[in-house]
């Protein structure tokens, strides 16, 4: 791929810096106006090259459209260069920043910076996936592997590691795939990194949709209107307020509306239906925390993906609406290679609907009009099974564990036919639930054991932050125990913790044992190690260990009430940090670490990540 990495920084003088192909170079506004301005230029009309920024849409596009506009005022530099540290000094939205900046000098900022925004070869890491751009560059450094950028040079070095990443090019393709597939498709201009939902606005609707008037059901629904009763009709009559999420919670708290069908309890809010078979439910309790790990040895695994799209269809009066989407899930069911990447056109469609802010798809009461009739829908197939001596097991946004207990297969099929939608079932085997979202099953059909655990999807890349708690290893041992024995040993933890870890590369074992430490919100955080120290002002990797050469870590925050902690007074002392405030520690929040780049398997403190892994397990016993 023939790319150049570039960005915009501003102090004394606003600089250009490009990286490729291993070369670095960097333009100056004021020692020469005329060739900065011709490189900027070549950003934008250039077709050869992907430019490609990190928070282009936020950083470099507003310093570019500014610099540009203001370059053809009578301004001086100096002038000029104020103005643009006035804009990045700023808060708010770029447009919002480059109006109050350039409302006495230019008019057209705004479609200008529209232009850019869409500009197919002008890419910005930051809006490339809506589970992956909400993360900081250094964390996306240390997620690579990468001690924090000590240049800019080295920083645009880095984002080009960073974009070929396998995590960041999968995505790269799924839009490149939406882009060739749809290409006459989008009324507003898009490009590769165009967020999720910007192509989901820009997909289904030609202009401003009209919402519907209230929240309804569709009438290719209204039989399942006999369900609509007790609590239920109670949160349809709430659906109709202005805010019905906060008017929701007001009226039943954090259970949502109740349905209990005998051990199963389903919960009904303003999204999608949850549910869990409970023992001896009792609804003064919140219905999370009653929740236990279930273990079968087997059940019916029923698969609802795109319950809600199939909804949204018979929902949205608008028919290019509903042709668009039609065409996307004939799409989803005939190409299977292409799910993935179609699902950034599906999944995005009812939240993006339901934004605050305005835009052509946003709808709310058809968005919470699908969300009832959901609700409605999984509530009134999951009655008629129970009626029928069937048990559920879990229920989530849109799948369904059942047990074999009465399961009869003829009317469990007549019944999904009803629903109208796209339905999987199969036999799984060794199933363990330990929550809505958390299970592990073989499958029959694969042929494999299925894992999904918290660290374990943020290793897949389904997000690259990784937890302090839950660094990959945990997960990818459990995932480990329960393929080859078929269950949990709390007992042999430790034996495959070791065996593990003696498996792995180098790399990898940086990738599993890895603790990310960064700034956290309210927190003052330090490393220390006889008369040195280091406060966390940046993310940084650290692995566990046990060697001499490790670092004592601990959090501190500011307490208005307890009196002041003579140990922390005095740790703050003995390195000169300033205790004026009133610190104390975080509680269990000391551990031993060391820079990510000297691990082996010797230095690590097994034991560590043998006490997580058992925590975790603990859960699913």
């Amino acid at each position: 791929m023939n790319a150049i990495y570039y960005t915009l920084t501003i102090e004394n003088d606003l600089l250009l810096h490009f990286w490729h192909a291993g070369t670095y170079a960097r333009f100056s506004f004021t020692e020469d106006q005329t060739l900065f301005l011709s490189k900027l230029e070549w950003l934008t009309t250039n077709q050869t090259y992907y430019k490609i920024a990190y928070r282009g849409g936020h950083v470099e596009k507003p310093l570019m459209i500014a610099v540009q506009l203001l370059s053809q005022t009578d301004l001086s530099q100096a002038a000029i260069l104020t103005k643009l540290s006035d804009l990045q000094a700023l808060e708010g939205a770029p447009s919002k920043r480059l109006g109050q900046v350039l409302k006495d000098d230019a008019k057209d900022y705004y479609d200008r910076y529209l232009e850019l925004l869409t500009l197919p070869r002008l890419l910005d890491i930051e809006t490339f996936d809506g589970r992956i751009y909400h993360n900081r560059f250094d964390r996306l450094e240390i997620q690579t592997q990468l001690l924090p950028a000590r240049s800019t040079a080295e920083y645009l070095q880095h984002l080009e590691i960073i974009f070929l990443t396998p995590a960041f090019q999968a995505v790269f393709q799924q839009k490149q795939y939406l882009l060739a597939t749809f290409a006459d498709h989008f009324h507003i201009p898009v490009n590769a990194t165009t967020t999720d939902a910007q192509l989901t606005e820009s997909f289904y609707t030609q202009g401003k949709l009209t919402d519907a008037k209230g929240v309804f059901i569709p009438k290719r629904f209204l039989s399942f209107t006999y369900f609509l009763k007790g609590d239920l009709n109670k949160l349809y009559q709430i659906y109709q307020m202005r805010h019905p999420k906060q008017a929701i919670k007001k009226a039943f708290g954090k259970n949502g509306a109740l349905t209990v069908l005998g051990d199963f309890v389903i919960s009904s809010a303003a999204a999608a239906p949850m549910g869990f078979q409970i023992a001896a439910f009792n609804p003064a309790k919140l219905w999370t925390n009653q929740t236990k790990p279930l273990h079968y040895q087997q059940a019916i695994r029923l698969d609802l993906t795109h319950i809600q799209a199939a909804i949204m269809k018979e929902t949205v009066a608008d028919t290019y609406f509903q042709a668009s989407l039609g065409v996307v899930l004939d799409k989803w069911w005939r190409e299977p290679d292409h799910r993935v990447a179609l699902n950034r056109l599906l999944y995005p469609i009812q939240g993006t609907m339901d934004t605050p802010f305005k835009h052509d798809l946003q709808t709310p009461n058809y968005a919470y009009s699908m969300r009832m009739t959901h609700n409605l829908l999984v509530v009134g197939l999951l009655t008629t099974l129970v009626a029928e001596g069937m048990r559920p097991i879990s229920l989530n946004n849109e799948v369904i564990f059942l047990e074999l207990t009465n399961f009869n297969q003829d009317r469990f099929e007549q019944h999904l036919q009803v629903l109208n939608t796209y339905y999987h079932y199969t036999l799984v085997s060794q199933l363990v639930i330990k929550d809505t979202n958390n299970y592990t099953y073989y499958d029959e059909t694969l042929g494999e054991q299925v894992f999904r655990g918290a660290s374990f999807n943020h290793h897949e890349g389904a997000d690259v932050t990784t937890n302090m708690d839950t660094p990959p290893i945990v997960d990818r041992v459990l995932q480990m125990m329960v393929t080859e024995l078929g269950t949990f040993r709390p007992e042999l933890i430790a034996t495959f913790v070791t065996r593990f870890v003696t498996s792995l590369d180098a790399a990898s074992l940086k990738e599993y044992v890895m603790v990310p430490v960064y700034p956290l919100k309210n927190r003052r955080q330090y490393l220390y190690r006889a008369d040195n120290y280091r406060e966390i002002t940046t993310a940084q990797a650290y692995f566990a260990s046990k060697s001499a050469e490790a670092w004592q870590y601990k959090q501190l925050y500011v307490s208005k009430s307890k009196p002041k902690d003579p140990a922390v007074t005095a740790f703050l002392q003995k390195y000169d940090l300033d205790s004026s405030d009133n610190l104390q520690e975080v509680a269990h929040s000391r551990l031993i670490l060391e820079d990510i780049a000297n691990v082996t398997p010797e230095k690590l403190d097994l034991d560590y990540y043998v006490a997580l892994i058992e925590q975790e397990m603990a859960l699913w016993l």
